[in-house]
């Protein structure tokens, strides 16, 4: 069995390493894996018995945006280098998860090995921004496993070789989530504020504000997942615990999430969900004149409509009133709305699968490089 590069830009791409590394051990493939990994690939690798060397960690790398990257910026840079030759010394093909910023660059110039190829796992999304991006993936990589099926077809027309695997919210999302009932006494919200710090920041107090001005004193748990270092903060009312977001989630009657994968978590597991989004001014002034489509949350991109609410850069408590309390009208009727918007997810997205699929698209390239 050859070896393996495996680099992931940032915690959502740690997730889905894991996912694969977990694909790859269920198909009795257990390559040398190098590259960029967080803590999810290393536990995953650890349950395995995967080889995993990292030769870089992926929390270092957390950064979202414009001005938010300058203080990451010598760290980005490290592991650009440290990619680069990782790329130039394979032992075998190579798969670059999500980042495309960081990681296309660096493909376009890494040298092209026979029996070595470069793939990248999540294509970038030239339907919501960036068009142009699609057109020059053929200069970088050699494939692309795409998440999403209307993907692969508009690729394939522009020469590169893509491949659907899914999306492994779907496999997280089943079995479903226990219906919650209607009207709880004690509303359980939950609060997804990001996975970077600058977002936590710019996120958590307003929403906790906006909850606040809204349920006014209606009996509530609001339970927030902590994935940083450090401590959290401590706030009245608010729970932080260790457990992940998917936990969470299943346990909530009302969801506030910040834009990214788990905003697609919450949809699929029928909790009604508000997404929101803050950046620094200057990013989002840059994203609005970028952007192809109206919507930041990955259901509403998936089903090309407003299907859950969106609190976007203004997150003052007035902005707050009207998406919370249709989702938690929605709750109280034991969420019909959310349930309709999950069916919807999930015909659109497909079955689970997904690591079972990127394990069958590596198989023969480990096989035989």
């Amino acid at each position: 069995m050859s070896g393996l590069v495996l680099s992931a830009a940032e915690a959502s791409g740690d997730a889905l390493g894991a996912e694969v590394l977990r694909g790859l051990a269920a198909a009795g493939l257990r390559p040398r894996v190098r590259g960029i990994a967080g803590p999810r690939m290393e536990a995953s690798a650890a349950e395995t018995d995967i080889d995993l060397h990292p030769a870089g960690d992926t929390r270092e790398l957390g950064a979202a945006g414009l001005v938010e990257l300058v203080p990451a910026l010598p760290r980005i840079l490290r592991a650009r280098r440290t990619l680069a030759a990782l790329l130039r010394a394979r032992s075998g093909p190579a798969l670059l998860i999500d980042g495309p910023d960081l990681h296309l660059p660096i493909a376009r110039r890494a040298p092209r090995i026979p029996g070595r190829p470069i793939g990248l796992l999540v294509a970038p999304q030239y339907w919501a921004w960036r068009p142009r991006r699609a057109e020059t993936l053929h200069e970088a990589v050699d494939f692309v496993l795409c998440l999403f099926r209307h993907e692969v077809a508009h690729l394939r027309r522009l020469g590169v070789m893509a491949h659907w695997v899914g999306h492994p919210a779907v496999d997280h999302a089943t079995p479903p989530r226990p219906h919650q009932g209607a009207a709880p006494d004690r509303l359980v919200v939950a609060l997804l504020p990001g996975s970077r710090s600058a977002e936590v920041a710019r996120t958590l107090r307003p929403a906790l504000a906006g909850l606040s001005s809204t349920l006014g004193d209606r009996p509530r748990d609001v339970v927030v997942p902590w994935r940083l270092r450090g401590r959290p903060p401590e706030i009245p009312g608010v729970t932080f615990t260790t457990s992940g977001g998917r936990d969470v989630l299943r346990s909530a009657h009302v969801a506030v999430v910040a834009g990214g994968t788990a905003t697609l978590e919450a949809a699929l597991l029928g909790v009604p969900t508000v997404v929101m989004a803050r950046t620094h001014p200057v990013t989002a002034a840059v994203a609005r004149r970028a952007l192809q489509v109206p919507w930041v949350g990955l259901p509403n991109l998936v089903l090309e409509r407003a299907a859950l609410a969106e609190v976007v850069q203004d997150l003052g408590r007035a902005r707050w009133a009207a998406p919370l309390r249709d989702a938690i009208s929605d709750a109280d009727r034991g969420a019909p709305g959310a349930r309709a918007v999950r069916d919807e997810l999930r015909s659109r997205l497909g079955p689970p699968g997904f690591a079972a699929r990127c394990a069958a698209a590596l198989s023969p390239l480990l096989e035989c490089a």
